[in-house]
């Protein structure tokens, strides 16, 4: 099962950028950590880690995809919905002048 053909490859960067606009005062909801949180990407400008898990509903199936964040404190992890950060990545680079944010 793959991902939708919409599907847009978000860098590190770009969920970095999506974290600082979108919850400035981020902390763990367990422990309340603020610095000790892991963004997952192979670098800033490599591919961020997508966790995708398969949901089955009556007879259909689909992929529900997710960014990641994990506290280092308490090992908590914070999943954040990839159709919701891509589409403000691909909104703001429209925004930008940055041309199709599916352009690679």
């Amino acid at each position: 099962m793959d991902m939708p053909s919409d599907h847009l490859a978000i860098t590190g960067q770009d969920f970095s950028d999506y974290l600082s606009k979108r919850c400035p005062g981020l902390k763990c909801p367990m422990c309340q950590a603020t610095e000790n949180l892991m963004l997952h990407a192979d670098s800033s400008d490599g591919p961020a880690h997508l966790l995708t898990t398969p949901v089955h509903v009556g007879g259909g199936a689909f992929q529900l995809g997710n960014y990641f964040i994990t506290c280092l404190d308490c090992g908590h992890v914070i999943l954040f919905n990839a159709h919701r950060i891509e589409g403000w990545v691909r909104s703001n680079k429209e925004a930008a002048g940055e041309g199709d944010a599916n352009d690679e």
